[in-house]
């Protein structure tokens, strides 16, 4: 075998590892797809199920909201799983003196209510 011979086939065998070792690599991501994929799945009629409550939203509904000045704790507990989907600041944490757990964080969500946070639903649900 000739030298040039020789090492084109050296070559070639470090070309085949590197070929063999990204084929391990894309092996070990399909197999991480198919999982998430089937995860995504089992998922998707809660999101779905999410979707439709969004959907029965009204703008009167909001607007109720937005007349009430400080409503029940749970729709405060709400209001903060909105400003946290927004991306919004939220208050330091702080104990509730009225409940055992911490103080939801309605001042901020005094600022958000005036805003149409319905189109969250549209940036939000549609980028899933």
């Amino acid at each position: 075998m000739t030298v040039k011979a020789q090492a084109a086939e050296k070559v070639k065998n470090q070309v085949q590892k590197v070929k063999d070792k990204a084929q391990a690599v894309v092996d070990i991501i399909e197999a991480d797809k198919m999982v998430v994929e089937q995860k995504l799945e089992a998922a998707r009629p809660a999101l779905e199920e999410a979707e439709r409550a969004l959907n029965t939203i009204k703008p009167s509904d909001v607007a109720v909201l937005r007349k009430v000045g400080r409503p029940p704790h749970l729709i405060q507990r709400i209001m903060d799983c909105v400003l946290l989907l927004m991306r919004r600041r939220v208050d330091p944490v702080q104990k509730d003196p009225e409940r055992d757990c911490m103080k939801p964080s309605w001042t901020e969500s005094l600022k958000v209510r005036t805003l149409h946070f319905i189109t969250l639903h549209d940036t939000y649900f549609k980028m899933a």
